[in-house]
Order: C-alpha cells, then structure tokens, then sequence
C-alpha cells in the first residue's frame, strides 16, 4: 500500500461479515424491533447506534438496563406514582463553552425513560443543572454535566428547571413530572469567574 493509503485507513477494523474498509454510516433515527418487550441493541440512535459507536471508539454508558437511584441510594420512585420496572437513557450531548478558559466541555441532557406495570413509558427530563454561589462577590458555579459511567445514575431535582421552561410551548413525550433533574453521580465541572 502507497503511504497515503496507510495515513488514511490504517488501524481501522472492518465491517465484521460485511468487510467494509470504511464504517458505513446507518441513516436510520429509529430501529425496528422484534417486540414491544425486548429490543435490540439500538433502539433510537440519539442515545446510540453502531455508527456513533464505531466513531467514537470508547465505551459507552448503559443505555438500557440502568439502576436508578435518588440522593439517599435508594430505588427511585417516580413522581407521578407508576411502578417501574426498567429504566433506560436517551441523551445527547451538547457543548457548553462556560469554562474560565474558555474551554469547551460536553454536557448530556435529554430523558430518562421508565418502562412501566401499566403498559406506558414515562420519561424523566434531565438537564444541565447550574449551581452559583449565593455570595456576589465569590460567582463560582458548579455545573452537572450528566456525564455518567457504568449502569447506575442517581438523580436529584433541579433547583431551577422544569419542563415548561425548557419547552414553553409544549413536551411532545409523556413526562412522570414538570420538574427536571440531573444525574447528580455524573461529571462536575467547578470553576469561578471574574466580576
């Protein structure tokens, strides 16, 4: 192979049975599945799908089959009273360029959803939680970024955010509550600014 070959596909694997050199792009937003019970491995591709996968190379959180906890480690209890029985993400990240530096960091926010005894999916709203100190002449902030690892998330209740604030003119799922949370065992980002 020429050089240039090697510069632009070397380390790359294959397509398993397929034997693409490249990772083919899947321009599907939705998957289909067998039944309304058990899923496949991609389900919406906002929360992942083999080509978000293949492209970022590390591995990804649980998106189905998570452990849901509130602050006092204990099962959480959905607001609206309907009894559980499993929980899944469905976030996407977005940039929040607030660092002191300037630096650019990546927040998750979007659902939590519930899979319910009564036949329905309820969703949680998640945001990026931003907490100021309460003194002016000392403006540091921490910030929730959402960011968790592994299969267990605890949520807590956004001080500020609801669903109307976020969607003033409407959610298009079926919310459990109005008010948002954020994952508070996710990634904290600290930092002051200047006055």
């Amino acid at each position: 192979m020429k050089y240039q070959t090697i510069a632009i596909h070397g380390g790359r694997k294959d397509d398993s049975g397929k034997g693409a050199v490249n990772y083919p792009l899947y321009l599907s937003s939705t998957f289909e599945q067998d039944n309304m019970t058990e899923f496949k491995e991609f389900v919406y591709s906002r929360g992942a799908s083999n080509s978000a996968n293949a492209a970022s190379g590390a591995e990804a959180p649980a998106t189905r089959g998570l452990e849901v906890l509130d602050e006092d480690g204990n099962r959480f209890v959905l607001p609206n009273g309907a009894e559980w029985e499993e929980a899944e993400s469905d976030l996407q990240s977005m940039e929040v360029a607030w660092g002191p530096d300037g630096s650019v960091y990546s927040a998750l926010v979007g659902y939590i959803r519930f899979y319910c005894t009564d036949g329905h999916a309820y969703h949680i709203y998640i945001c990026c939680d931003e907490m100021q100190n309460p003194d002016p002449y000392d403006p540091s902030y921490i910030y929730h970024l959402n960011n968790y690892s592994g299969n267990t998330i605890v949520l807590a209740k956004s001080a500020y955010q609801t669903v109307d604030t976020i969607f003033p003119g409407g959610c298009s799922v079926d919310v459990a509550t109005r008010d948002c949370y954020y994952i508070a065992n996710g990634e904290i980002l600290e930092f002051g600014m200047a006055n």
